[in-house]
């Protein structure tokens, strides 16, 4: 088994939503950011930008991008 020696590990893969990488990250204790989470940000950030609002809706973001994967 491959050791993973950070504290933390960040994957850009969205799907699948937990990556073999990500699955062995978590199960050593490390904190994990998985490419749905990258996404979101990334989004965020570009909604921020283009409507000059600090009124973000990154939960329905997230929820919207969950439903589209889960299909």
């Amino acid at each position: 088994m491959q050791r993973i020696h950070s504290s933390a590990v960040a994957k850009a893969i969205y799907n699948p939503l937990e990556t073999r990488l990500l699955a062995m990250a978590r199960g050593s204790g490390k904190a994990t950011v998985s490419g749905v989470e990258m996404f979101i940000g990334q989004a965020a950030e570009q909604f921020k930008q283009f409507s000059r609002s600090s009124d973000v809706p990154v939960d329905l973001m997230r929820a919207k991008v969950m439903e589209r994967l889960s299909k």
